[in-house]
């Protein structure tokens, strides 16, 4: 067996090194997997389901497949284009008690209760409303970050958005970004019958709420 001299233990140690990724980038590649196997599966199921009903199930494909695992290095180059803070995991668990697509009045009255902080960035979705010019989908939103340091998007969407996730025409994706130019204050007033009345005081949202980048 060949030994290696000292001065290539050394590059073979760097090299190695340079092959790890960020802990980030290992969970978020998780996620991609977990989000590609859960439409697989749907894809399957829905072959067993008569034609009229297909339109509820996230369809797959293998472009679609190889779009998910981009997306990781895709919103990280976003972010940096942005000047905003490097992708986080988010996860959605949207509360019924609270008003459809009123994320930032949403936000601010979940941190009022439960402590935790408001989050300002954009969040990112797959858009294949046209398979054969992809897009992906940067929007502004206000999400909630819990006491544990979790961003949860605690915000309802509506029946129309929810309609074209379970066609699979636009599929959410697992991260955030957090862009500190931006946010919102409010003040909150204590009414009769323990009612509260949040007044914004000052906030600096951006020009433009919506970004689309086609991928192929």
């Amino acid at each position: 067996m060949k030994r290696l001299s000292r001065d290539q233990k050394r590059r073979k140690k760097l090299t190695e090194r340079g092959r790890r990724r960020p802990r980030f980038i290992s969970k978020t590649e998780r996620l991609v997997e977990e989000m590609i196997e859960t439409l697989t599966q749907s894809n399957l199921e829905s072959e067993r389901l008569p034609k009229e009903n297909s339109i509820t199930q996230a369809p797959t494909t293998p472009e679609i497949e190889g779009l998910l695992a981009m997306m990781p290095a895709i919103t990280t180059e976003f972010a940096t284009e942005m000047g905003c803070e490097p992708p986080r995991p988010i996860e959605r668990m949207p509360e019924p008690k609270y008003q459809v697509a009123q994320c930032h009045a949403n936000v601010q009255r979940k941190v009022y209760s439960h402590g935790g902080r408001a989050v300002w960035g954009w969040h990112f979705t797959l858009n294949t409303a046209d398979t054969n010019q992809p897009k992906m989908d940067a929007a502004f939103h206000a999400v909630w970050e819990s006491r544990q340091g979790e961003l949860i998007d605690i915000t309802p969407q509506s029946e129309r958005v929810v309609a074209g996730w379970k066609a699979g025409v636009f599929m959410p994706l697992p991260f955030f970004c957090e862009d500190k130019r931006y946010f919102q204050e409010c003040e909150v007033e204590k009414l009769d019958k323990g009612l509260l009345r949040f007044r914004t005081v000052r906030q600096v949202f951006p020009q433009h709420e919506c970004f689309s980048g086609t991928l192929v």
